[in-house]
């Protein structure tokens, strides 16, 4: 069950990225249903029933590029933001939050980044 109503919006404010931090007894993943904590409060602007694309990057990753084409070299090196679901605010404090896992395409997890949506 949702506890917030959701705001409505549909697109992400990349300038404005928190991460998700912890788990209900410190798990580091979850599924839809599931809460988790967020690294950004009221004191950040964030308020119930703010709404966030979840998003992992895949930057780290490292592909060898020898023998690749120059124009590939370019395009493969640089990985995208994969987005991995949506969480709901359903409590907000000063410094952090709590947030509902509404959509999972992957588990969330401990440092996946997230985006308000408006």
């Amino acid at each position: 069950m949702i506890a917030a109503r959701p705001l409505t919006g549909s697109i992400p404010q990349y300038d404005n990225m928190a991460h998700i931090v912890t788990g209900i007894e410190g798990i580091h993943t979850a599924a839809p249903g599931n809460v988790m904590t967020i690294d950004r409060g009221s004191n950040g602007g964030v308020v119930l029933g703010q709404r966030y694309i979840v998003f992992r990057s895949k930057r780290d990753q490292v592909m060898d590029m020898t023998g690749r084409s120059k124009p590939f070299a370019a395009v493969a090196g640089k990985p995208p933001l994969v987005e991995v679901g949506e969480v709901l605010v359903v409590a907000v404090r000063a410094d952090d939050a709590t947030v509902q896992v509404v959509v999972a395409r992957d588990a969330i997890t401990h440092g996946d980044m997230i985006a308000p949506i408006r």
